[in-house]
C-alpha cells in the first residue's frame, strides 16, 4: 500500500512538473518549498570519482558557434533512483540551450523531460514505474546540449533544487570554459 501511494505521489509530482503547473522553486514532492541549498563543490572531472550520493557537471571546454555537451553526473550510492527532478541554472549571455537526452544511466524513463523555464535556466524530471537506476551506479542521469554563443573565460553550470530520489544529494557545479 505504501509503495502505491509512493508512485501516485510520483505520478502527481511529474504531471505538475512536466505541464509547467508549478512556479520555480515553489514546489517539491513533499510539497514544502526547501529551507536552504546544499553547499556546491569544485567542477568534477569523472562520475566514479563523485562521492556516493552526489550530483554534478564537469568541466567542458568549447568554441564560440560550437555545440557542446555537459552531462549531469550522479552517484547513486545506496539509494536507487525511480524518480528525479532538478533545476539548473547556466549563464545565458555564454550559453545558449539547444536539447537534452537521457544520460548512460537511462533506466528506460516513462516519462523524461528538460524544459527551459526562464532566460538561464532549465527544469529536468523523469520517473519509472518498473526498474529503476541501481543502487551504487555512477554515470550520466542527463545530457544537455548547448550552443556556445560568446566568449569569456567561463560560465558556471549550477544544479539547484533536488527533489525525489536525489532530494539529500551533494551538488557540485560545472564550469564551461568558452575558448576562441
Amino acid at each position: 500500500m505504501k509503495k502505491m501511494w509512493l508512485r501516485s505521489m510520483t505520478l502527481l509530482f511529474a504531471a505538475i512538473l512536466f505541464c509547467g503547473l508549478a512556479a520555480a522553486g515553489d514546489l517539491t514532492a513533499s510539497g514544502l518549498k526547501p529551507a536552504s541549498e546544499p553547499a556546491q563543490a569544485a567542477p568534477l572531472e569523472s562520475a566514479e570519482l563523485m562521492p556516493a550520493g552526489s550530483l554534478g557537471a564537469p568541466l567542458v571546454q568549447g568554441k564560440t558557434g560550437s555545440q557542446i555537451t555537459i552531462p549531469v553526473w550522479v552517484h547513486s550510492g545506496e539509494q536507487p533512483i525511480d524518480a528525479f527532478g532538478i533545476d539548473i541554472q547556466f549563464d545565458s549571455a555564454v550559453l545558449s540551450f539547444v536539447s537534452a537526452d537521457p544520460g548512460s544511466l537511462d533506466p528506460n524513463w516513462l516519462m523524461f523531460q528538460v524544459q527551459e523555464t526562464a532566460p538561464g535556466a532549465l527544469r529536468a524530471g523523469g520517473f519509472v514505474l518498473e526498474s529503476n537506476i541501481p543502487p551504487n551506479s555512477s554515470g550520466s542521469l542527463v545530457d544537455l546540449h548547448f550552443k556556445v554563443i560568446a566568449d569569456t573565460n567561463n560560465a558556471s553550470v549550477t544544479l539547484l533544487k533536488p527533489v525525489d530520489d536525489l532530494e539529500k544529494f551533494q551538488l557540485n557545479p560545472g564550469l564551461v570554459q568558452a575558448v576562441k
